[in-house]
């Protein structure tokens, strides 16, 4: 099934209305296009839907950039033995976090540094994030290995993959994209974060790190390349990803769904109260997953997060996490 929609009706007199579409043919930002393009079509009061909202997806466009070919194993990587999968046996838990404005303003006190004095709303929920379910996974793995044997407790290296999404159509500007080109048009950024001591691990640090790999995708000039060189590029960069996934005990994957026009999507009563983003639904599924949303009221970040259930445990009674993330506070 492509799309699927549930509609629920509430005895309260609210309206809950549930969208899944498939990952495999569209990205979040098709999802939102789709979204909002359908609530402009519930608009009673304007007709002229084409005239005041491009609703048309384009295909082509997408197809004559990356039309398809055949390329080696190395593309097949990506759907296999990803370290984004829950293990046979074992279960992860969803959790939601909210970071007030206030926490956001603090956070980017804590990041500021010489190289990058104005760090943003998405690079210090990442980072903070990050920093503790490292630092969460950490400690289950040292409980882990403690289990095994006094011989295999002494290890002070720690190892992680951030990778996080990069939307295509804001890069490529030759021909120019738009939200409406449908597909699954982005790329994945990756910082790599090593440490051989159990020393804090500093909040700036890791931003400058998730700066540094998200520039290096975040260009026109990378994805005009990967388009010339018929997609060489783009192996080429999942196959160093792969090599990382190796290395590394643990690799995150972080998305923004931040600035997608959910809260203001109107169907004919109002915008919404709360826009989620899949409850549970990753549990059985995949780990290692974070998803950082616009809160409903100012301008905060809400963050739904996907560990494995032991790591999870630890990180939602964290008195220094919870310092600025809220677990689960009330939408109302």
């Amino acid at each position: 099934m492509q799309i699927g929609v549930q509609v629920n009706f509430f005895t309260c007199g609210g309206i809950g209305i549930g969208v899944s579409l498939l990952h495999t043919l569209i990205d979040g930002t098709t999802m939102s296009s789709f979204i909002k393009c359908w609530a402009k079509f519930c608009e009673e009061e304007d007709d002229d839907h084409e005239g005041k909202y491009s609703c048309g997806g384009d295909y082509s466009l997408t197809c004559s950039l990356f039309p398809y070919r055949e390329v080696s194993n190395g593309f097949r990587l990506i759907s296999s033995e990803t370290p984004f999968v829950v293990e046979k046996g074992k279960r992860s838990t969803t959790r939601r976090f909210v970071f007030d404005e206030m926490a956001i303003l603090k956070l980017k006190d804590k990041a500021k540094s010489t190289s990058a004095c104005n760090p943003t709303t998405v690079e210090v929920a990442t980072c903070f994030i990050w920093k503790y379910a490292m630092k969460a996974a950490s400690r289950c793995k040292s409980f882990e290995k403690k289990l095994e044997g006094p011989c295999f407790a002494n290890s002070d290296c720690l190892q992680s993959v951030l990778v996080h999404t990069v939307n295509m159509r804001k890069r490529i500007m030759h021909p120019p994209l738009s939200e409406n080109n449908i597909g699954n048009l982005f790329w994945r950024s990756c910082a790599y974060f090593k440490s051989f001591s159990n020393k804090d691990i500093d909040l700036a640090d890791l931003q400058i790190t998730v700066r540094q790999s998200i520039s290096e995708v975040n260009n026109n000039n990378f994805f005009q390349q990967a388009i010339a060189s018929q997609c060489t590029t783009l192996l080429s960069s999942l196959r160093r990803l792969h090599r990382l996934y190796a290395m590394c005990s643990e690799s995150y994957l972080f998305t923004s769904w931040r600035n997608m026009g959910f809260n203001g999507v109107d169907f004919g009563w109002g915008k919404p109260l709360w826009v989620a983003g899949g409850g549970n639904v990753f549990d059985s599924i995949t780990r290692n997953l974070v998803i950082l949303m616009d809160t409903m009221v100012g301008n905060g970040v809400e963050a739904w997060v996907v560990l494995d259930d032991e790591t999870m445990k630890l990180l939602e009674n964290d008195c220094e996490f919870l310092e600025f993330a809220s677990p689960n506070p009330s939408i109302c």
